[in-house]
């Protein structure tokens, strides 16, 4: 949700006529005619410079665009304009995550939290960039706080089931996402994480029906055709699974997970230079990425190199994930003797 700034039309010709520039970039907005009402805030700020609110709206123009860069720079112009623009800084909350810059967003966010408290779409967000942070207790917080403020919110539902799912308790997980299915029936993303739910239980027919569900609500989802990827690797199927990933790739270049998960098909294709180079690069890419290291560790020990795979393997156990741990245990016991 951006925070679009109305006006008030009162005072000189000139202001007028600032004003009517702006009405009309606020209608192209509406109209979602982005380069349109980018000309005419940019024609607004032309008769006055120090216009904070056409910078805010420019900037959710861009914002819209994608061009988040250009989106920051009006928020932040708006804001220097004007410090107290809280609606200016909870979009540019949104620009931040938007740019993956997490830290960056929480500190606006609680900027706003100030003034909006009682918002469910501040303690959502705020939830959000600490899902990415990995400080789960922190957005388990900031999502009951959310669910609290609007019980009827199925992506808060959806997002703290994930938490929960990260935290392996699959009870909570799987009460909080058919929750949010009971609420939103074709919110694609409900299906997708009890897809990844059934992925941890190992129960992958299951999974691979819900899966199936989110892309038939949103074809060509690159996230989705990834965790089918997998699933079709888990279930041998490798041809489609080598479909699934490639085109997630194809979509999306910079998600670690679509490498680790072809890095996962080399191994069961028994490829291992290959499989290696594909988790060496997921890991680069998210040091944190779920048992990234323990399927490094596979990938050695398929070729006997054990002392390297024990050294992947207490990597993925210092996560405590339990492949690692049980790994570790079974096999890495000769290292402390």
């Amino acid at each position: 949700m951006l925070v679009i700034s109305l006006f008030f039309a009162c005072g000189n010709e000139k202001e007028n006529k600032r004003d009517s520039l702006f009405f009309r970039g606020n209608v192209q907005l509406k109209d979602k005619n982005y380069s349109q009402a980018i000309r005419y805030y940019t024609e607004a700020l032309a008769h006055d410079g120090e216009y904070a609110e056409a910078y805010n709206n420019r900037g959710i123009a861009y914002y819209k665009q994608g061009k988040y860069n250009q989106a920051l720079e009006d928020y932040q112009t708006a804001l220097s304009i004007k410090p107290d623009f809280t609606d200016a800084l909870y979009n540019r909350s949104n620009t931040y995550q938007a740019m993956e810059m997490w830290e960056e967003a929480l500190d606006d966010l609680r900027e706003v939290e100030q003034v909006y408290n009682d918002s469910a779409y501040i303690h959502f967000a705020k939830g959000v960039s600490f899902t990415h942070l990995n400080e789960d207790d922190s957005a388990l917080a900031a999502f009951n706080k959310a669910i609290e403020l609007d019980p009827r919110n199925a992506e808060a539902y959806i997002n703290r089931g994930v938490v929960k799912l990260y935290e392996r308790d699959f009870t909570g997980a799987r009460e909080d996402l058919e929750k949010a299915v009971s609420l939103d029936s074709r919110e694609p993303n409900a299906y997708n994480a009890l897809a990844l739910l059934m992925m941890e239980k190992k129960n992958y027919e299951e999974a691979l029906n819900h899966v199936n569900t989110a892309l038939a609500l949103s074809i060509r989802d690159p996230f989705y055709l990834n965790n089918r990827g997998f699933i079709h690797t888990q279930l041998g199927d490798y041809k489609k699974a080598e479909e699934d990933i490639n085109l997630s790739l194809k979509l999306n270049a910079r998600n670690p997970w679509a490498y680790r998960n072809r890095g996962v098909l080399y191994l069961f294709k028994e490829d291992y230079k290959q499989a290696e180079e594909l988790l060496m690069k997921a890991a680069e890419m998210d040091p944190f990425l779920d048992e990234v290291y323990y399927y490094l560790g596979e990938v050695y020990y398929r070729q006997n190199r054990l002392e390297e795979a024990c050294e992947y393997w207490k990597r993925s156990a210092d996560f405590e994930e339990p492949s690692g741990m049980q790994a570790v245990e079974e096999l890495c016991q000769f290292q402390e003797q």
